[in-house]
């Protein structure tokens, strides 16, 4: 199986070559207790000003 076989060729083509200012992705990983931690560092970007476009965890981070 190939990438192409899996993916839609027109899906491809609405994704931007170049995005007009940075794309911020937020990876939050897991571990319990540390999935609290999460909390604190969303708090600190909208404080900060910072727009996250897409959000990607596992576990707790999920």
């Amino acid at each position: 199986m190939q990438y192409r076989d899996v993916v839609d060729p027109e899906a491809l083509a609405m994704v931007p070559v170049r995005a007009a200012q940075p794309v911020v992705a937020l990876a939050l990983g897991s571990g319990g207790e540390r999935g609290f931690a999460h909390i604190g560092v969303i708090k600190a970007l909208e404080a900060a000003g910072i727009k996250v476009d897409m959000v990607l965890g596992t576990s707790a981070g999920a």
